[in-house]
């Protein structure tokens, strides 16, 4: 009774299993961790939190490493998906469970969310790129001597001085507020000198977007965690609101929307009175464009101003009531509206009928225009195919899933909506052609190939393309180069 008291409470996601793989139980943190009831997953298997972004290998040795009586243990990093449609990056570990005699009792796992951390390792090499492109920038910027320069810096040797002249008495209470007022200065200067530099890149035409396919859910999610400590300090309620339905990804450079919307959510709760809420809602409506509302409940924007905001180095902050403290620069939201029109969207600012200011960003559906861009299904249920398949797509930079069943191949084409999907020809059957033209019907870009052997029968009518095996990575790259060519050059 303890040690089932122990598994139920524990705050390490931790399920068990039957020898043959079917769950038995699972625990508290694993449930909220996928988001997950135990009627969803008793009696199943593990295959339901698959992303299918791992190849049918990678399980299979697996699954050889946990059933070995000399190993009998597994530890790796396992991209899976909730029951919402979410990417998590979990650190799994499965131990084999044996009885003295080496019988076989069944499997205990634990999966640490380590999410966050592969984000933060992303973010960083972006960066870090940012920082390559930046070295290499030829030009040099004219001294700027500007308010938005002198002040902070003022700011930081004034209170430096004043720290060096009192520090044989200053009270510890007193260095904490100077040293932070420094930061903040400093913190202040460092953020207007990244836009200066942005704004540059963009007059100069040398800004360069790295796009991807980004699921916007994930990064509104992480920002809104970001922000509640600010929210909080300012005593606002921070909300998100997103669509039950998983919606489709973008193509976008994801460190430029986080910049954007960090813009816009900062702005919100600076400008939300306290007491009050600032709402972020994600919108994805039938014609395939992501709409995201920012909106706060404060004094709103005087409406003269409303076509003025975006201009560079304009401030609609004195005319909110702000403390200079407060204020910013002037770059922000002309950055994001610059970087949003480069998405091909938009942005426009405007006052809610009951108060507050409210910014809508549009983002379209927009078809890949390279490789890169591309996300590739490979239904392969004999697992002979997917090897071949995903290595080619994979280096021309497509993101490449695969899938074993129909139950995953529907649950893939729901949530990655990928513009090419590749069929093992033996395996389509009515529920796979069904799942097929169901999907080729929203999607009627898609390329559809079938794989068989020389000779088989020709591919069902709901695929356009037959290809016989074996498969040459020119045969692949020719379907991707389909893929990001408009159906009207096909």
């Amino acid at each position: 009774m303890f040690h089932y008291r122990f598994f139920q409470h524990s705050p390490e996601p931790i399920f068990c299993t039957a020898p043959d793989g079917t769950i038995i139980d699972a625990n508290r943190a694993f449930l909220d961790l996928y988001g997950l009831t135990p009627a969803e997953v008793r009696g199943k298997t593990p295959r339901v939190l698959k992303s299918s972004r791992q190849l049918p290998s990678a399980y299979a040795a697996m699954w050889r490493s946990i059933t070995d009586p000399a190993v009998g243990l597994w530890t790796g990093e396992v991209t899976n998906r909730r029951k919402d449609g979410a990417e998590i990056v979990v650190q799994a570990a499965i131990t084999a469970v044996r009885r003295a005699d080496g019988g076989l009792l069944g499997f205990v796992a634990t999966h640490q969310d380590i999410t966050g951390r592969k984000a933060l390792e992303e973010r960083l090499r972006v960066k870090n790129r940012e920082l390559e492109r930046l070295s290499e920038l030829k030009s040099e910027f004219v001294a700027i001597t500007s308010h938005d320069l002198k002040s902070p810096l003022s700011a930081i040797v004034n209170h430096a001085e004043i720290i060096r002249e009192s520090l044989p008495g200053l009270s510890r209470e007193k260095l904490e507020s100077g040293l932070a007022r420094i930061v903040e200065e400093a913190l202040s200067l460092a953020r207007f000198v990244d836009g200066l530099l942005d704004l540059r890149q963009i007059e100069t035409g040398t800004f360069q977007l790295e796009p991807e396919r980004v699921r916007l859910e994930r990064v509104l999610s992480e920002l809104i965690t970001r922000f509640q400590g600010l929210a909080q300090q300012r005593h606002v309620d921070l909300a998100f609101v997103a669509p039950q339905t998983c919606t489709p990804p973008v193509l976008a450079d994801p460190a430029r929307l986080e910049q954007v919307f960090a813009n816009l959510v900062g702005n919100a709760i600076k400008f939300a009175p306290a007491g009050t809420r600032v709402e972020v809602t994600l919108e994805a409506p039938a014609d395939g464009a992501a709409r995201v509302y920012i909106r706060d409940h404060g004094t709103g924007i005087p409406p003269e101003e409303l076509q003025q905001i975006f201009r560079p180095f304009y401030q609609v902050q004195e005319r909110r009531g702000l403390p200079g403290g407060a204020r910013g620069h002037g770059l922000g939201l002309s950055i994001a509206h610059q970087i949003v029109a480069q998405h091909g969207g938009s942005i426009v600012a405007a006052n809610a009928p009951d108060g507050g200011a409210l910014f809508t960003v549009e983002l379209p559906r927009r078809a890949p225009r390279r490789s890169a861009e591309v996300a590739a299904v490979v239904y392969d249920p004999r697992q002979e195919l997917c090897e071949t398949l995903v290595e080619p797509l994979r280096r021309r930079g497509a993101a490449a899933f695969v899938a074993t069943s129909p139950q995953e191949l529907a649950r893939t084409l729901c949530f990655e909506h990928p513009e090419l999907l590749l069929l093992d020809a033996a395996g389509c059957g009515t529920a796979v052609e069904e799942i097929c033209r169901t999907y080729r019907a929203r999607n009627p870009d898609a390329v559809l190939a079938c794989v068989a052997v020389a000779g088989d029968a020709a591919a069902p009518s709901v695929c356009g393309r037959l290809v016989t095996e074996p498969v040459s990575d020119l045969e692949v790259f020719e379907l991707l180069d389909l893929a990001v060519r408009p159906e009207e050059q096909r």
